[in-house]
């Protein structure tokens, strides 16, 4: 059975820039070890509809891998505005 490990791949995204341009920007895909952090800091938090979005993005739902990139990126984004 292959590994979900290396189930990489760019989710592409749409922001309003400042100007009110819409603006596509990609997200790199995910690993499980991000997923697993993500899963288990949602759970720290109480946050049960983020840790069964990462359940199910373990689980191979490509819908749920792809909100939980969205979101591990926004995470990314404001460590590195802050």
């Amino acid at each position: 059975m292959p590994s979900r490990l290396f189930h990489l791949k760019a989710y592409f995204f749409h922001r309003i820039a400042a100007d009110g341009r819409t603006v596509r920007y990609a997200v790199p895909g995910v690993v499980d070890e991000q997923l697993l952090a993500l899963r288990r800091e949602a759970a720290a938090a109480g946050d049960d509809h983020q840790v069964t979005l990462c359940t199910q993005a373990l689980s191979g739902n490509e819908r749920a891998r792809r909100t939980c990139a969205r979101v591990i990126d926004d995470a990314r984004r404001q460590r590195t505005t802050n």
